[in-house]
């Protein structure tokens, strides 16, 4: 859970208000942010951590939105294409216990073969 809040946390301080020209309002990566430096950091660390974990105790199998499965997901997401394909079999394998929703792998799939 602690490397999935640090995800976010950075996720958010990298974000920036654009309005469109409907006057809506989105928010956007902002690639000038100072906190780039500390999301990226991050990253590398919590992917360091992850694949020893996963390599460990494979997938988190706590289920629902707000569940380590999901969280997971997200810090696998948030990973560079060549460790996207060390995740994808521990994926698969909480996929086929039903750890993971399916439609998670789609994705994954589609970017790294």
């Amino acid at each position: 859970n602690r490397m999935f809040e640090l995800d976010q946390k950075y996720r958010r301080l990298v974000m920036k208000e654009h309005k469109d020209a409907n006057g809506k309002i989105t928010l956007r990566m902002d690639p000038k942010s100072e906190y780039w430096k500390f999301a990226k950091v991050n990253d590398k660390a919590n992917r360091t951590l992850f694949l020893r974990l996963l390599k460990k105790y494979k997938w988190p199998t706590q289920p629902g939105n707000e569940g380590s499965s999901v969280k997971a997901w997200y810090i696998a997401w948030h990973s560079p294409i060549e460790m996207k394909r060390e995740i994808y079999p521990f994926m698969e394998e909480a996929v086929s216990k039903k750890v993971l929703g399916a439609r998670t792998l789609a994705p994954f799939r589609e970017g790294i073969y």
